[in-house]
């Protein structure tokens, strides 16, 4: 992911974030005539992202909200007898928080970092991991005065870092209250 869009300084999560979640799955396994609880390594990945909002486009990408799953997981399939507390195995990850502050369509955006967790809940929480955080090297500026004109309706923050490139992190709701997000490079005047 070349161009990041920052929520709360963490970066968004959408099909196109190369976000993955892993964490341990406990599920049951026939051995022999036995059936055991045996952990197993599950994987979910931001780009089976489904449930996602359909007014905010980030990179291309609808963003997901704490209503986003990961559609499936894998690595469970050998616990034959299921999840222990799912009876599933290759079950969706969910989240289980989301930003305090940003919304899209009313429900908590989701970022870099927040607890999920998957095989419909049948794991334990666990952080979603994905590249391109803003390090401590990088500032986010806001302008100094806002026009009046540019009202709740749209805002523009520069964000400077990341590889010493600037971009711009444009925020418009057009007449049918579709919000655009995209990062573009900031033109010098």
């Amino acid at each position: 992911m070349s161009n990041n869009v920052f929520i709360n300084g963490l970066t968004a999560v959408h099909a196109g974030s190369g976000g993955v979640l892993t964490t341990i799955d406990v599920c049951k396994t026939k051995i022999g005539k036995h059936t055991v609880p045996i952990p197993y390594s599950n994987v979910a990945k931001s780009s089976d992202s489904s449930k996602t909002v359909s007014s905010v486009v980030i990179n291309g990408n609808p963003a997901c909200t704490k209503d986003s799953v990961f559609s499936k997981s894998t690595g469970d399939q050998p616990g034959n007898k299921k999840g222990i507390k799912s009876h599933k195995i290759k079950g969706e990850a969910s989240f289980i928080m989301g930003s305090s502050n940003v919304f899209f369509e009313g429900v908590a955006a989701t970022r870099a970092t927040d607890m999920m967790v998957s095989n419909k809940k049948n794991t334990p929480p666990m952080p979603l991991v994905q590249s391109g955080g803003v390090s401590s090297a990088n500032s986010v500026q806001a302008p100094a005065e806002m026009d009046a004109s540019t009202g709740p309706d749209g805002i523009e923050v520069a964000i400077e870092g990341l590889n010493e490139a600037v971009t711009h992190l444009i925020r418009t709701v057009n007449a049918d209250n579709l919000v655009d997000i995209r990062t573009t490079p900031m033109i010098e005047e």
